[in-house]
């Protein structure tokens, strides 16, 4: 969604707004789904794979961290509008 969209979201009606937040957490909620898969691969190249994991240790604890990240972000965003829309929902 974006937060300028999230800044201006006072502008639209009602269940515009909700209709807006309920879209974004469904998005939300693809992108973590996408991470979380491809989290899961990269865990399977690393233990099928151990001597290349081992080779490129570096490169591949830094493209975890990344992942992790996504993933943490994805949890956070998501609890937050989550969050958001029951206000929104209990106070029309």
């Amino acid at each position: 969604m974006g937060l300028s969209h999230l800044f201006f979201l006072g502008l639209a009606g009602k269940e515009e707004r909700k209709l807006a937040i309920s879209g974004y957490i469904h998005q939300i909620k693809e992108v973590r789904s996408a991470l979380c898969s491809i989290r899961e691969s990269f865990n399977k190249i690393l233990h099928n794979d151990p001597d290349s994991a081992h080779n490129r240790k570096d490169i591949f604890r830094f493209q975890g961290y990344t992942l992790d990240y996504g993933i943490s972000a994805a949890e956070f965003e998501l609890n937050w509008y989550k969050k958001l829309l029951n206000e929104l929902e209990t106070n029309i």
